[in-house]
């Protein structure tokens, strides 16, 4: 299961993700998985907390990085996040925040640069 968005391809939308996902549940159907896994059905990758445990759940493998608190509501952080990460990510939120990333490239991405605005800079460049 850890491979369904490997072989989704980085081409995969979320609804391709979804479909595929929906699949491990017998409670789930397309469109309300999509309403309650995603922030937002249109663009932007952000998970719910429904979707993180959902995504969970199906053992997909993820890399969390502790963030400041303050950045888990920063509109610039969030904007440029939805904007610019290109496969599903999640904002733990509690004393301790962390960014959850589905996306083996991203993640490294962000451990090399190890701080939240100079991801966010880099990420504004391309």
């Amino acid at each position: 299961m850890s491979d369904v968005l490997r072989e989704q391809g980085n081409g995969a939308s979320k609804l391709d993700i979804t479909q595929e996902l929906v699949k491990q549940f017998d409670l789930w159907t397309i469109e309300d998985a999509m309403r309650a896994w995603w922030q937002t059905t249109n663009e932007g990758w952000r998970l719910t907390h429904v979707g993180f445990d959902a995504f969970e759940q199906c053992e997909l493998e993820h890399w969390d990085y502790e963030i400041p608190p303050a950045s888990r509501t920063q509109p610039m952080v969030l904007l440029t996040l939805d904007r610019r990460i290109t496969r599903p990510y999640y904002i733990k939120a509690g004393k301790h925040p962390q960014l959850c990333f589905f996306d083996s490239k991203e993640a490294m991405l962000y451990a090399l640069y190890g701080d939240i605005n100079k991801f966010i800079s880099n990420l504004k460049l391309y």
